[in-house]
């Protein structure tokens, strides 16, 4: 690698805000078939409506090695969107303390055609990072939903997702519900999207939360036109640590 690219140095400053907080256990069981981690039965999470059309409804916290398995996987069934790597194919510090890999994809529509993950300098770079610390467990599940939102609707035709009729009716591109990917229509003095709210589902209540039918054309420009970096666990060995004995939660 002949230049450090910006995801690279990024990476790094990351990695150097935690070497304080390396713990210095020797032994820390991995195995795929270890405790959720609560002493519960059935499902720890609230049971509420998953809106979004997926096969894989996130209701549980995931192993480092199923995260790294569902990440793999991303990169087999969308070769021309989704790249697994390694950080240390990136950076020599990409290996945690006690040698666990930190790993992580990148979403792009060229991403095939970039070698040694060098920054298309044509393209806006961000990445999305999870699990800085141990007992940030929710922080493992995000980023990975994220992974399953940008694949699942990318290239996708403007869709009534919620069933009530419309398309795309969401808080950027839904100020003009032309599908187009783009905020059009009113807009404050920074630019901002200006938007009055709509009953996105027919049920009385405006705005209620999470958006009810996303903009599969906002989707797909947004990897046409980003190179996205996603590393759901930058902490394996605190993550795997406090998932033997939550109780923990250091």
């Amino acid at each position: 690698m002949n230049r450090l690219s910006p995801v690279a140095l990024a990476l790094m400053l990351t990695l150097t805000t935690m070497s304080t907080g390396s713990i210095e256990f020797e032994d820390i069981q991995k195995t795929r078939d270890s405790s959720n981690g609560f002493a519960v039965d059935g499902n720890d999470t609230l049971n509420r409506t998953n809106t979004f059309p997926f096969d894989v409804l996130f209701d549980d916290y995931h192993e480092y090695y199923e995260v790294v398995s569902e990440l793999q996987k991303f990169a087999n069934d969308y070769p021309h969107i989704v790249e697994f790597y390694y950080l240390t194919d990136i950076i020599p510090a990409g290996q945690t303390w006690q040698g666990n890999e930190i790993v992580g994809v990148k979403i792009s529509d060229n991403v095939a055609n970039e070698p040694d993950f060098y920054d298309d300098p044509d393209e806006e770079t961000f990445f999305i990072v999870g699990n800085h610390h141990a007992r940030e467990w929710m922080t493992v599940v995000t980023p990975l939903y994220f992974v399953y939102f940008l694949t699942h609707f990318y290239g996708m035709e403007p869709t009534d997702n919620d069933g009530d009729g419309l398309i795309n009716e969401d808080m950027i591109d839904g100020v003009d519900n032309d599908g187009d990917g783009e905020p059009g229509g009113r807009v404050d003095e920074y630019g901002r999207a200006l938007f009055d709210g709509i009953d996105n589902d027919g049920d009385g209540i405006i705005d209620e939360g999470i958006d009810e039918d996303p903009s599969e054309a906002r989707v797909t420009h947004l990897i046409n036109n980003r190179e996205i970096w996603i590393v759901p666990i930058l902490n394996p060995d605190g993550y795997m640590y406090d998932r033997e004995d939550p109780s923990r939660f250091w």
